[in-house]
């Protein structure tokens, strides 16, 4: 995977922790979205392709710094799925040995299974 590549990854990833949501194409068709900011409370900002050369262009703080990654794009172009939606990390393993279950079973099978510990402190 090259540079390119894995800062569009991170910035999916931003983009997916942030919740940040593409709210919907402005004019079909056209490549305009508007996508939730992840900063400011109930702002959006509008992400286009160009016509011609293809090049996205938003309206953030970022890509007005020259960053050409944002997350806002990120978030149109996991969409349109031209860029694979990252996964959340794997939960932790177990601490009390469930397996990361939530319950642990009777090893003779004759009671009902146990609730683990770690699945109280996840509900919290």
């Amino acid at each position: 995977m090259d540079n390119t590549a894995v800062r569009w990854q991170r910035a999916a990833e931003r983009a997916r922790l942030a919740n940040v949501a593409v709210v919907g194409e402005v004019e079909a068709g056209r490549w305009v979205y508007l996508v939730e900011s992840a900063t400011v409370g109930t702002g959006t900002y509008a992400v286009r392709r160009h016509p011609v050369t293809r090049v996205l262009s938003c309206e953030c703080a970022a890509a007005e710094r020259g960053d050409w990654c944002c997350m806002h794009r990120a978030a149109v172009l996991v969409l349109r799925k031209e860029l694979p939606a990252p996964t959340p990390p794997a939960a932790a393993p177990c601490r009390y040995g469930c397996g990361g279950r939530g319950w642990h079973a009777d090893p003779d099978g004759r009671s009902a299974p146990e609730r683990c510990p770690c699945r109280d402190r996840l509900a919290a």
